[in-house]
């Protein structure tokens, strides 16, 4: 028994000094209320990808005039980091990759400040590459832009938004909603979501066929369809001529076709 007891000791005891060197490197024991503002700019010459990475932030990304991307990240937060959040710019091949979050692993913060951090990524309205878009926490929001391909991916309950963006879509969440809303259909789509509702905003002669896959979600479809399948797990439809393909799969959420 009294082995036992000095084994949990020991164990308590090398706990405790973990701890005090963490925070000794790492900042103080208290929390102070920062306030993070960075800009930053990027050139896009010889660049095919950009991929921008949040662990905390809500990204917004829309287009701009000027010939170079611009990156302006900021909010308020409570930590007892040394650091404050900052933001990554890397050049990997033709990737361009842009990371904002705590530069060290070991340190309190305080969460409900991150809901207000952003990270606003504003592209050049003449680059017609890819983009894609990840967040741990936040939200991703993508307005009007011409790319090749648009990834997005967000994990816990962070929701996707984009407005009239071309060219292919793949959309990945977890429980956040996915609203899209175009001017024109011109491209396929894939979204994948476990139990967020999906909203599409289609025009009124848009053509697409669209598959929809879920376990207890409900279709409303407020456009002018044929469906050619439709059963308690799977339903399959066309609008217009079917030309473009839209596949949903949403374990629990529900699909909304609404006329834009």
């Amino acid at each position: 028994m009294k082995k036992i007891i000095l084994w949990i000791l020991g164990i308590s005891l090398l706990s405790l000094g973990i701890g005090l060197a963490i925070i000794f490197h790492n900042g103080s024991h208290e929390l102070e209320e920062r306030t993070v503002d960075v800009s930053k700019t990027a050139s896009l010459e010889n660049i095919d990808s950009i991929i921008v990475a949040s662990s905390s932030a809500n990204i917004i990304v829309s287009p701009t005039q000027e010939k170079d991307l611009s990156i302006h990240y900021f909010g308020q937060m409570q930590s007892n980091a040394k650091e404050n959040p900052e933001v990554k710019i890397n050049k990997v091949g033709s990737d361009l990759k842009i990371e904002s979050g705590m530069a060290s692993r070991f340190f309190w913060y305080s969460p409900a400040y991150f809901d207000d951090f952003k990270l606003e990524v504003k592209v050049p309205s003449s680059y017609a590459g890819k983009i894609e878009g990840n967040s741990n926490t936040g939200d991703i929001e993508v307005n009007s832009l011409n790319l090749q391909k648009l990834t997005i991916s967000t994990k816990s309950a962070g929701g996707v938004n984009i407005v009239n963006c071309q060219g292919e879509q793949e959309i990945n969440t977890i429980a956040g909603d996915v609203k899209i809303t175009d001017n024109s259909l011109l491209a396929n789509k894939i979204i994948t979501t476990n139990s967020g509702d999906v909203s599409l905003f289609m025009p009124a002669d848009s053509s697409f066929s669209f598959i929809y896959n879920t376990n207890s979600g409900e279709l409303t479809n407020l456009l002018p369809s044929v469906l050619q399948q439709n059963d308690e797990e799977h339903v399959v439809g066309t609008v217009g001529d079917g030309k473009y393909n839209v596949s949903i799969k949403a374990s629990s959420g529900n699909l909304n076709i609404n006329k834009n």
